[in-house]
């Protein structure tokens, strides 16, 4: 969770994304993503439309897989984003994990260490009408994961952005997420998140059919035999396409930007 973030409704075009994952045409579909953007839109977070989006597909399709899972929930908005597609998709509850105390670049942006948002995100949830698909849990991700039983069916991680918690987030939960079950980073631009998605995911056999939207990076979990030469090729060409996505913070002139992106698409075109 990133403070500096945009509001809901600004957000940017997706970058990369699994072809068989769920389009975003389907006026029925786009209707209710609609909705619950105006649920969401007035409260305080960091979320684009389609992050929010992609958070009510992803839970939708895999809610009678599994438990769903969020490190991170802030005030509640990617909460409500996911309950409603929990609700929609006939499964259980959302499991919203968070001490609710606010994570280091929290308190820095806020010059504070007094932070509470529990209250908070206990209205917005009760706001949305969705308080029986969210099952808070008022605690920090690894001691939730030690008395876990429950097999993960789509892990959403939105927690402390330091390198040292964001791994410790993957560690935690990676031994609890099914075969077939996703896992999404947010904030997956920033350096120290980026770094746990290069060695963790990216460069891992354990997953395949890894995408971006806007800032978040999601992959599918698999067993390390059934990641074939094509999943590797694919994982790299998303690793170098969210790379490049990173290098628009960098100021470079127009005609060095244009050149770097004509090679890079020769180059991810190769490998496709």
């Amino acid at each position: 969770m990133a403070p500096q973030r945009k509001k809901l409704g600004v957000g940017r075009r997706n970058i990369a994304i699994n072809p068989s994952f769920i389009e975003y045409s389907n006026s029925d579909m786009n209707d209710i993503r609609e909705k619950i953007q105006k649920i969401v839109a007035p409260m305080d977070g960091w979320l684009s439309f389609h992050e929010g989006s992609f958070l009510y597909d992803t839970a939708l399709k895999h809610a009678s897989r599994g438990a769903i899972v969020e490190i991170g929930s802030w005030k509640g908005k990617s909460t409500i984003c996911l309950a409603h597609g929990v609700r929609d998709g006939k499964g259980d509850v959302v499991h919203a994990i968070d001490p609710h105390t606010g994570a280091p670049e929290h308190q820095e942006i806020f010059k504070t260490k007094n932070i509470w948002t529990f209250e908070e995100f206990q209205k917005n949830i009760k706001t949305a009408g969705i308080e029986k698909f969210v099952y808070p849990i008022v605690n920090h991700s690894e001691n939730a994961a030690k008395n876990w039983r429950k097999p993960v069916a789509f892990l959403w991680i939105d927690g402390a952005h330091a390198y040292e918690a964001a791994k410790l987030d993957f560690d935690s939960w990676f031994p609890h997420l099914i075969e077939g079950g996703m896992i999404a980073y947010h904030d997956s631009t920033y350096d120290d998140v980026r770094k746990v998605m290069r060695e963790c995911v990216f460069f891992s056999r354990n997953f395949n059919q890894i995408g971006v939207v806007d800032s978040i990076t999601f992959a599918t979990k698999i067993a390390p035999s059934r990641q074939f030469f094509r999943d590797r090729l694919r994982n790299l060409y998303v690793y170098l396409l969210s790379a490049f996505y990173g290098l628009r913070r960098v100021p470079l002139p127009r005609s060095i930007r244009n050149s770097l992106k004509t090679i890079f698409k020769k180059i991810v075109h190769a490998l496709q």
